[in-house]
């Protein structure tokens, strides 16, 4: 019996990174709702004489996207040592 949960542990004890890169995938794919942002940056202007001082609107509404992303996180009860670590 020892042994069976002993085999048992390890097994899952090994298990844990694959699980871990697997929860914080889901989560910020529920969480983090950035679709259309790969078009609108590939649709911004590029060219050096466009750029001036300003970014492009895509940046703000990409912050501000990250901003909710992480109170969502902290009404979820993740603690800030998880959201510092990811």
């Amino acid at each position: 019996m020892k042994l069976v949960l002993k085999l048992f542990g390890l097994c899952q004890v090994d298990s844990v990174p694959d699980l871990t890169e697997h929860i914080h995938r889901t989560t910020a794919r529920l969480l983090l709702h950035i679709d259309g942002y790969v078009d609108r940056i590939s649709n911004a202007k590029w060219e050096v004489k466009e750029l001036g001082l300003e970014h492009n609107g895509y940046v703000d509404l990409l912050l501000g996207e990250f901003k909710h992303y992480k109170t969502r996180l902290a009404h979820g009860g993740i603690g800030k040592e998880v959201m510092v670590k990811t």
